[in-house]
C-alpha cells in the first residue's frame, strides 16, 4: 500500500515539474492591471460626464425648489379642500416624478456611455501593447506597479472626444380617460358620388 503512494507522488511530482518546464520553455503572458476608479476621475472623459450631471442635478434642483413655492403659494392662497388646491397638488406630484426619472434615466446613459468607452479604449490599448489580459485592480489581490497601466490608459481616453447631451424629452402622458386621437381617415364610399360612366 505504501508503494502506492509513494508511486502515486513520484507520478505527481513529475507532471508538475514538466508542467513548469513547459510554461518555463512557452511564451509569457503579459498581464496589465487597471484602476477604473481613477481612470473615470482623471481622465477627461470622466471629469466631463461628472461636470455634465453636477450641472444637471443643478437645474433639476431649481425647477424642483420652483416646484415646492408653487405648492406653498398654492396652500396659501386656497382653502382646505379646495379642488384648485388638489389640482396643483397633483401636477406638483407628478412634475417631481418626471423629475426624478429624467436624473435616473440621465445618470445611466452617462454611465453607459462611460462603460463602453472604457472597454473599447482598455481592449485597443491591450491590443496595441502586446497585453495577453487586462485586469480591473479591485479583483486582484496583489501585484507589481509595473504591471499597472492606469496612466497609459487614461492618457488614451483623453484623445477621446466624447460630447454628453441631454435625452430627449419624453412625451407628454394624456391624462387618464382621454381617448388618442386615430389619424384622419378617407371619407368613406357612400360620401362620394359615383364616377360618371365615360363609355
Amino acid at each position: 500500500m505504501s508503494r502506492i503512494v509513494v508511486l502515486t507522488f513520484c507520478l505527481l511530482v513529475s507532471c508538475l515539474c514538466l508542467g513548469c518546464e513547459q510554461s518555463a520553455s512557452g511564451p509569457s503572458q503579459k498581464i496589465g492591471v487597471v484602476n477604473i476608479n481613477r481612470i473615470l476621475v482623471d481622465s477627461e472623459p470622466g471629469r466631463a460626464a461628472a461636470k455634465y450631471m453636477e450641472n444637471l442635478q443643478d437645474s433639476l434642483r431649481e425647477q424642483a425648489n420652483a416646484l415646492q413655492q408653487k405648492m406653498l403659494k398654492a396652500e396659501q392662497e386656497s382653502k382646505e379642500n379646495d379642488p384648485k388646491k388638489e389640482a396643483v397638488q397633483k401636477e406638483v406630484q407628478v412634475a417631481y416624478m418626471q423629475l426624478q426619472t429624467k436624473l435616473q434615466s440621465e445618470q445611466q446613459n452617462i454611465n453607459s456611455i462611460l462603460n463602453d468607452l472604457v472597454h473599447r479604449v482598455v481592449e485597443k490599448y491591450r491590443k496595441e501593447n502586446g497585453f495577453s489580459i487586462i485586469i480591473f485592480s479591485d479583483v486582484a489581490l496583489s501585484f507589481e506597479d509595473k504591471v499597472d497601466v492606469t496612466s497609459g490608459i487614461t492618457a488614451a481616453m483623453n484623445k477621446e472626444k466624447v460630447e454628453f447631451k441631454p435625452l430627449p424629452e419624453p412625451e407628454a402622458a394624456k391624462p387618464e380617460g382621454e381617448k388618442t386621437e386615430s389619424p384622419a381617415k378617407a371619407p368613406e364610399a357612400k360620401d362620394q358620388k359615383p364616377a360618371p360612366n365615360t363609355k
